[in-house]
């Protein structure tokens, strides 16, 4: 029985905007042999007459009332028959030969349950975003020139960075996904608004080697639009979003008795987003000062969050340079292995 090779699954609701550049995306893939899962939300635009425009044979196409981002991938996977999955979001493109160097990536490196590429960041016009590259991002930075070069990281290299440096993976058009991984990690979580995929990510990285592919293949568009939008990214810094993230996902690693958890728990890297919370927090001047101090109380359930913050002197911050060099001494303290360069590739 044949099995298709990649399942790109490709959530809409109202995409019409971007939608034929991802589409022509599609159909320009050196790889022929994937199945398009679309799942659309009953778009009310012309999403599903751009769509059917470029559907062939191996298109299939679902509609489901719109229950948000994370339910729409969740069906898209469940739907899949491909033995990787990638994520197409309808904003998004990606090069010629993103599935073909991916796949290859995963073929070769059967212990990795990921493949992770560069990434070109665009604005709406589809121009390169200046002051926004992606070699800038400090989980980016945190590599240096290996950034360039095919590597393996070995969990749960990449899911204790996510505990420090904000996302590894910067947006999942980088990834393809070995489909059973789903299976040990679970689906995508909406409790956390707009930012799943990043507490998605955060155990997936627990769980699964990563084999990195240098290319930028594929690409990331920043627009107005966007559901994880700046604003909404600080409102959920210093409510503790991320601190309680992690908190979950050390959950999670206990409940799957992962073998790390217990050094986890006493590492230093769970506490990081917690002081940044408080930076947060205290820098906002729209908060009145009862609810800070409530905040505040709530903060000191992580007391080595408060020692960080005096001892960096307020210097902790999420997506800081200043934290690389910590979080490389902790990773050493936990003996966890550095990416393996791969000389062959």
């Amino acid at each position: 029985m044949s099995t298709t090779l990649v399942s790109i699954c490709l959530p809409t609701l109202n995409s019409s905007l971007f939608l034929e550049r991802r589409l022509k995306s599609i159909a320009a893939q050196t790889l022929d042999d994937y199945e398009v899962v679309v799942v659309d939300g009953y778009s009310s635009d012309d999403t599903l007459e751009k769509i059917q425009q470029y559907a062939d044979s191996r298109y299939r196409i679902y509609r489901f009332p719109a229950k948000g981002i994370y339910n729409a991938l969740n069906q898209c996977v469940k739907l899949s028959k491909g033995k990787y999955i990638y994520f197409a979001m309808s904003d998004d493109t990606m090069e010629m030969q993103c599935l073909e160097l991916l796949t290859r990536a995963l073929e070769t490196n059967l212990d990795c349950s990921i493949a992770h590429c560069g990434l070109t960041v665009i604005d709406q016009y589809d121009q390169l975003l200046q002051s926004e590259p992606w070699e800038h991002r400090v989980s980016v930075a945190y590599f240096g020139d290996l950034i360039e070069r095919p590597h393996i990281r070995l969990a749960p290299h990449d899911g204790l960075l996510t505990f420090a440096l904000g996302t590894v993976y910067t947006s999942l058009t980088q990834l393809l996904i070995r489909k059973e991984l789903f299976k040990s990690v679970g689906e995508f979580s909406s409790e956390w608004g707009s930012f799943g995929d990043f507490e998605w990510q955060m155990r997936a990285g627990l769980v699964s080697n990563t084999v990195h592919v240098p290319e930028r293949l594929a690409t990331w568009r920043k627009h107005s639009y966007q559901a994880s939008s700046c604003i909404k990214h600080f409102d959920a810094r210093r409510s503790g979003v991320f601190g309680r993230m992690v908190d979950s996902v050390i959950g999670f690693a206990r409940a799957n008795e992962l073998g790390l958890y217990p050094q986890i728990c006493h590492s230093s890297l769970r506490h990081y987003y917690w002081a940044d919370r408080l930076t947060a927090l205290f820098s906002s001047q729209d908060i009145p000062m009862k609810k800070k101090l409530e905040l505040l109380k709530a903060c000191l359930t992580h007391p080595k969050a408060m020692l960080l913050q005096l001892w960096e002197s307020g210097e902790i911050r999420y997506n800081s340079p200043s934290l690389i060099p910590l979080v490389r001494r902790e990773l050493s303290r936990l003996r966890i292995q550095s990416p393996i360069l791969l000389t062959n590739s």
